[in-house]
């Protein structure tokens, strides 16, 4: 996939200005806690690709 840039916050009341730098290009949902297996598998498999920037 494509990260694409714009405004968007996460966290914080968003007609409130602030500016963060930086960039989410994917994000997972879960509706449980994930093992420590499951976090460093996705650790691992994430950090395997370079960034495209």
């Amino acid at each position: 996939g494509k990260c694409e840039k714009g405004r968007s916050s996460l966290g914080q009341k968003a007609d409130i200005p602030k500016d963060d730098f930086g960039i989410i290009c994917e994000i997972h949902l879960y509706n449980r806690a994930l093992s420590a297996d499951e976090v460093k598998e996705l650790y691992l498999f994430t950090s395997a690709f370079p960034s495209a920037e």
